[in-house]
């Protein structure tokens, strides 16, 4: 009997007992047996065939239920050897002799021995088989789980699977030829693109050093564009300074000639008010003399003194329109409470009437009002006036007062 004729006999009473046992060592059973012909039949023991892979696929129980199957390969196993042993020792079927003792007894050994050293390869090569089989349940439960994934994504109908939407060998090739034609369409844009990157570069490098040239040349305009306004502004201040300074020059003298023609008429109306005083206090001392005399020849002035008096008189009226025409001032009505003065610029031919407001019962005065208002130029304001007239009233000295504001409304009119 030969080794391959040992392992069928042994397999078969091992499927016999399994298919009595559990139907998980059924599956395994078969699963060995076919196995067993693939390794009988020369081929490699490390590829499983594909009935049995579809054994190993349909196989998903635990590790418990591996367990009990190896407890029931091993008994099946031990059982068919001892069957196989019994087998050889009692001899064949019927249509043969009785064997020699010697050769059963050292045939058996052989066999038992090759026996026992093919279901320990048997056994080895179940358990890579198992530890394959672990490892294409979880490759099988992780392609469930992308197929799945991928249902999900594409919107897959129902009864469509992403297999069916797999394109075909043809539109494979078809794509990969498209797909080349874009790469190279793809190369030769990306060669344009950094061409035009190139020239897009040398063209900024030149715009860049055409527009630091550019700044600089403006740079130097502004700068000489603004040394000439500079210039321009200056010499147009030192023509303004020049005319102003000959128009101080020109104010200056007309001061200095009328501070001249004001001392001179000065001079001139000093004499006049000095008789003017004497001839009044002459005057009030004749009235006094007149109106205390006791006798009626006091009483009643000779001729000559009448005459005198007269003349006296005459001279005066005649005179103080001499002095109204030289002073340019002129009296045009007194009351007790009022004072209206006219004065007149010779040079101008500008008149000018001050109405001062006298406080009863006394020279001082309480408001000064000019017709027509002086101008601005003038410096004649509501603050200088109320100066000018505070200070008259300290001084009690009206004159000065009406010949400061005939100055400074004649400078007024120059």
């Amino acid at each position: 009997m030969g080794l391959s004729t040992i392992d069928a006999d042994v397999l078969r009473s091992y499927t016999e007992v399994v298919e009595a046992a559990a139907p998980a060592s059924e599956r395994k059973a078969g699963f060995l047996v076919q196995q067993h012909g693939a390794l009988g039949d020369g081929g490699d023991a490390s590829q499983p065939a594909g009935g049995a892979t579809e054994a190993g696929a349909a196989n998903s129980e635990g590790d418990a239920g591996s367990n009990v199957d190896m407890f029931y390969f091993e008994h099946a196993l031990a059982t068919a050897i001892s069957s196989q042993q019994q087998h050889s020792a009692g001899g064949g079927g019927g249509g043969g002799g009785a064997p020699d003792p010697s050769t059963v007894h050292t045939t058996g050994s052989a066999t038992t021995t090759e026996g026992v050293s093919n279901l320990t390869r048997l056994v080895v090569e179940e358990q890579k088989t198992l530890d394959l089989f672990h490892k294409l349940k979880f490759n099988w439960l992780e392609l469930q789980t992308k197929q799945y994934f991928l249902e999900v994504l594409l919107g897959c109908p129902k009864g469509v699977t992403p297999n069916d939407l797999c394109p075909s060998d043809a539109a494979i090739a078809e794509l990969e030829i498209s797909s080349a034609q874009a790469k190279q369409e793809l190369k030769k844009i990306k060669q344009q693109t950094k061409n035009l990157h190139e020239q897009m570069e040398s063209l900024c490098t030149e715009l860049a050093r055409a527009h630091g040239i550019y700044l600089a040349s403006f740079n130097e305009c502004r700068t000489a564009v603004e040394d000439l306004c500079a210039r321009v502004q200056e010499r147009a201040y030192r023509d303004q300074l020049v005319e102003r300074d000959a128009e101080l020059a020109s104010l200056r003298q007309q001061e200095a000639e009328m501070l001249a023609k004001k001392a001179k008429l000065e001079w001139e109306t000093r004499p006049l008010e000095q008789s003017i005083d004497a001839l009044r206090e002459e005057i009030a001392a004749t009235e006094t003399r007149l109106e205390s005399g006791n006798s009626a020849s006091e009483k009643e002035p000779d001729a000559a003194l009448r005459a005198r008096y007269q003349a006296m008189v005459a001279w005066y009226q005649a005179m103080i329109p001499l002095l109204e025409s030289i002073s340019g001032i002129r009296i045009e009505r007194f009351e007790t409470d009022r004072l209206v003065i006219s004065m007149e610029h010779a040079v101008s031919d500008q008149k000018q009437q001050a109405v001062l407001d006298l406080i009863p019962g006394s020279c001082l005065i309480s408001r000064i009002t000019l017709e027509p208002p002086p101008s601005p130029t003038s410096g004649l304001d509501a603050a200088e006036i109320e100066t000018l007239l505070r200070r008259a009233n300290e001084t009690n000295d009206m004159g000065w007062l009406i010949r400061t504001l005939q100055q400074r409304l004649y400078l007024c009119a120059r």
